[in-house]
């Protein structure tokens, strides 16, 4: 009976490993997805420019292009380190939005990738 239960135990081990094993993030392909005019300025208007957050009050102004891209280049690495890697932007005190919709950074992701395109 305790052979059983052994055997019994390592196959359920087993199979639950191999589940595991198989789940993987879907592939985002990037290429031309996304430029700040057409994509990233409605995600950028809804969950950072607003009032007391990155429309001027408070830290970096996103209200347009060139806002964004001062701070993208006297900052580097930090916008994507906040926004993809931490993902604790919009902050959980945020006016609006808690966090990105999977889409939402999936087209940031591309953005980023494509080196922060305007249009």
């Amino acid at each position: 009976m305790q052979k059983i239960s052994i055997i019994i135990t390592f196959f359920i081990v087993f199979i639950l490993v191999l589940s595991c094993t198989r789940d993987s993030a879907p592939e985002i392909t990037c290429e031309g997805a996304a430029s700040y005019d057409t994509n990233i300025k409605p995600i950028i208007d809804t969950n950072c420019s607003y009032s007391n957050c990155h429309d001027g009050t408070e830290t970096g102004v996103f209200l347009d292009y060139a806002g964004i891209e001062t701070y993208v280049n006297s900052n580097p690495g930090k916008f994507e380190d906040r926004v993809v890697n931490a993902a604790d932007m919009p902050p959980s005190y945020a006016l609006g939005p808690k966090m990105l919709a999977q889409d939402e950074l999936d087209l940031i992701i591309c953005w980023i990738e494509e080196d922060y395109p305007e249009n």
